[in-house]
């Protein structure tokens, strides 16, 4: 791939804008390798070093991709993407035969291009963005492995909430619960760096509008509690995340909102479970950090009884996780909140 991307580099932009359908047709051979490679490895022993060697394949195809492909001008790059798109969730209805079970493989290697492309884009990658929403939520929603206390309390809940709720296309629900198990982690980490781009660079206006808070912030929420990921993924995908979402919120002026999400960090640090309780600490320390002052003063009020009570925690490194937020509180505002308390 290295000699390919050598090739494209020294190509000028006219050369690409003409071989661009021969470019697109070969990448789109090329990013098969993860369908073809992993469908037949199903022993969960083999899967860690396996996705490790396919994922590094995958990486130095999608740089080599990039390199023509970043040429292109925005009118000749979108339907490149929108084909890969339709490649990525309707293969079985086009060159695969329908009862193929490696189809859900071409979703995981578009997602991880379409993170790459929302670092490289930025706030270009809007419209993309835009299209691939509702899909970026619904692996969100899905690909979570919740605590039995809070899925019990949401069953609770779901009862006596008459608010209208997120809608996922029920044709991709279906797709994605075919994806190998092993898998969905790493669809999963490249929707949540997605979103962490689109939250950084896409204006947060007109990206963040309230239907899709709205759909997007509990279970972004949800994911500091995700059996399925460790907790070194937690902080470099899910906090991250939440943390750039914050950020955007108070670029907007969403007060309203950057409210919300922090009293939905909150909610986890009252879990049943010390390990929850305390990423939910942690995540609030990097929002608060990140929102600095001004955001931060507008979160004081509903903030200091949550920081006063985990002071108090029986978890020894809670208390001193909450102890360390307060102080980091008082450091941002430049105030002793101490006496609030």
């Amino acid at each position: 791939m290295s000699i390919v991307e050598a090739h494209f580099t020294v190509i000028d932009r006219k050369a690409v804008g003409v071989l661009v359908r021969e470019v697109e047709s070969m990448f789109i051979e090329f990013f098969d390798y993860r369908r073809l490679f992993v469908k037949d490895y199903r022993k969960p022993k083999e899967y860690a070093t396996v996705d490790l060697n396919v994922s590094r394949t995958e990486d130095s195809i999608v740089k080599a991709f990039l390199a023509p492909i970043m040429k292109l001008s925005a009118e000749g790059f979108a339907p490149v993407f929108y084909k890969l798109h339709r490649w990525a969730i309707r293969g079985k209805g086009d060159d695969l035969p329908p009862d193929d079970k490696s189809a859900e493989l071409r979703l995981v290697t578009f997602l991880r291009l379409a993170e790459q492309l929302s670092h490289r884009l930025k706030e270009l990658f809007e419209p993309f963005a835009s299209h691939l929403f509702t899909e970026l939520v619904t692996i969100v929603r899905k690909f979570v492995n919740l605590t039995p206390e809070t899925i019990q309390d949401r069953e609770q809940k779901s009862g006596q909430d008459d608010t209208k709720t997120f809608e996922s296309d029920s044709d991709f629900v279906a797709f994605i619960a075919g994806m190998p198990k092993s898998q969905k982690p790493i669809a999963l980490k490249a929707v949540l760096g997605t979103l962490k781009s689109c939250f950084t660079f896409c204006p947060p206006v007109s990206f963040v509008t309230n239907e899709r808070f709205e759909a997007v912030v509990e279970p972004l929420v949800d994911q500091l509690e995700n059996r399925n990921l460790n907790e070194d993924e937690v902080r470099d995908f899910v906090m991250a995340a939440i943390v750039h979402f914050g950020v955007a919120l108070e670029h907007a002026s969403k007060e309203t909102m950057l409210k919300k999400l922090s009293e939905l960090v909150m909610l986890k640090a009252r879990h049943t479970s010390a390990e929850i309780r305390l990423l939910a600490v942690r995540c609030q320390k990097q929002i608060v950090l990140a929102l600095g002052r001004e955001g931060m003063i507008s979160l004081l009020v509903e903030l200091l009884p949550s920081v006063a009570e985990l002071m108090e925690d029986a978890d020894e490194e809670i208390e001193k996780e909450a102890h360390a937020l307060l102080i980091t509180m008082e450091d941002v505002t430049g105030e002793k909140l101490q006496k609030y308390m």
